[in-house]
């Protein structure tokens, strides 16, 4: 009779423990859902980012041209672009890799792994591939400029395979996170600098801008007398003042929320490295899911705040 007993005990223990693994598991996919909502926010915010680099370029030229007129309206400088077609789509592309990453995970994680994974990996082994032949390709002005990501985008060639199917989900995604984190970690590194320097350049731009109406409204204050011709003027170029120093605030809470984004993006990143790594106790996963769902708020705030700003202008 206490064998029977024991025999029970231990089965009941062992059936709560399974459970409990399973809960965990499914907590576990479930923030790796939410990381890669996180990220698709981010890389797109930041895309848009991006591509908005040579419009505002174009424009700082022609305040430079309305406010200094000395300067020679020099067709071919308004219609070249400082920032290369191909250079900003090599930016855009290496944030579009790391989106395929998480959707990788999730992928791996989800309900049809085998398929899902298969074609998630594939997908990102094709992009990675395209952008390094595009790397290498570029000479010239299309390169300057340019980050590095050469070496993550090497060592993305070689993620995936059907050897993850073949284990536990749970060890699958250990695996496969600890098989791409350095890549993704120096990529994420590599893009952040970059955001850092098309930010510096804005600023500059910007910077010029503000300078060129200062001196011209100087100019008004001390070419005579006011008049109604100079005080129309005047008023131009104090509401023009008013715009760009408006512009400018915006340009950097944009690029510093950005930033900021990408500097979460990190440590929800560094979180799952670890959980991948851990022993998988109660106060791991707590920490991982804290970490992603904070992650995840500041996403959806850079994200709705990049609409509106888009949507406004």
């Amino acid at each position: 009779m206490r064998l029977v007993q024991l025999c029970r005990s231990v089965s009941v223990a062992l059936l709560l423990g399974l459970a409990a693994c399973a809960g965990d598991f499914d907590t576990y996919r479930q923030t790796i859902g939410e990381f890669q909502g996180a990220t698709a926010r981010t890389s797109a915010a930041t895309q848009g980012f991006l591509l908005e680099l040579n419009d505002f370029e174009r424009t700082v030229e022609f305040a430079r041209l309305r406010y200094d007129a000395d300067r020679v309206l020099d067709l071919e400088r308004l219609e070249s672009e400082p920032f290369s077609p191909e250079a900003i789509q090599v930016r855009v592309e290496a944030f579009r890799i790391i989106e395929s990453y998480t959707d990788a995970l999730a992928a791996l994680a989800g309900d049809a792994p085998e398929q899902e994974w298969r074609q998630a990996s594939a997908t990102l082994g094709e992009r990675a591939g395209t952008l390094l032949t595009r790397v290498k390709g570029l000479t010239g002005s299309a390169l300057e400029g340019v980050p590095d990501i050469g070496g993550p985008l090497e060592r993305l060639l070689a993620f995936g395979g059907s050897q993850f199917l073949k284990v536990r989900r749970s060890r699958a995604l250990d695996a496969a996170i600890e098989q791409a984190s350095p890549a993704i970690e120096q990529l994420s590194q590599l893009l952040q600098a970059d955001v850092r320097t098309a930010l510096r350049l804005r600023e500059t731009g910007l910077d010029e801008r503000l300078s060129a109406a200062v001196l011209t409204y100087r100019r008004v204050q001390v070419e005579g007398p006011p008049t109604d011709a100079s005080d129309v003027k005047r008023q131009y170029i104090l509401d023009h003042l008013e715009r760009a120093l408006a512009q400018r605030e915006a340009l950097t809470a944009e690029a510093g929320a950005i930033l900021a984004t990408m500097a979460r993006f990190d440590e929800a990143h560094g979180a799952l490295v670890a959980y991948a790594r851990s022993d998988k106790s109660d106060q791991e996963l707590s920490e991982l899911i804290a970490t992603v769902k904070s992650y995840g708020a500041e996403a959806v705030a850079l994200y709705r705040s990049v609409a509106a700003v888009g949507a406004a202008g």
